[in-house]
Parts: structure tokens; sequence; C-alpha cells
């Protein structure tokens, strides 16, 4: 999937992964664990894995970069998720 569209994840953007969450399932950042919904207060998030837009050097799962809750671009989407218990 790497190279379609960056996908913008609920993660709070940080310059680096100091103090991360130990476990992926948990998102990163003063998020409501019941809703989970970003707003127009919502702080900036990491979007990962680059775009058709980019340079191939830049689509790759570790590349990451930071994206506002109210931007909207076509190289930006997000991927669902669904955790089984």
């Amino acid at each position: 999937m790497s190279g379609n569209v960056w996908e913008w994840t609920l993660d709070e953007w940080h310059e680096n992964y100091e103090g991360a969450p130990s476990q992926a399932e948990t998102p990163w950042g003063d998020i409501s664990p019941c809703n989970r919904v970003c707003d127009d207060l919502s702080s900036d998030r990491s979007i990962r894995g680059g775009s058709w837009i980019n340079e191939a050097c830049y689509v790759k799962l570790v590349e990451r970069s930071i994206n506002g809750p109210d931007d909207r671009y076509s190289w930006i989407g997000f991927r669902i998720r669904r955790l089984i218990p």
C-alpha cells in the first residue's frame, strides 16, 4: 500500500519517539478513548508512508510528516483498521 497516499494517523505529531506508547493499539496524544474523534481544536497529526506525489525515496513506511486535522489534499488518506479482541 505504500506510495498510494500518505496515511493520516491518530497519533499526535512529535519530533521524535521519546515518550511514545509501548503498544501500537494506543494512540499517542490526548485523545478520548471513547470517541477518538479529531475536531477543529485537535493538534497536528502524523502522516506516514509517502504518496504518488513524492519521489521514490519518500515512499516507505518509516517516512513520516506532519498534517493538520483540517488540511485536505489528494495525496493524503487513511486506512481503516479493525481491532480483533
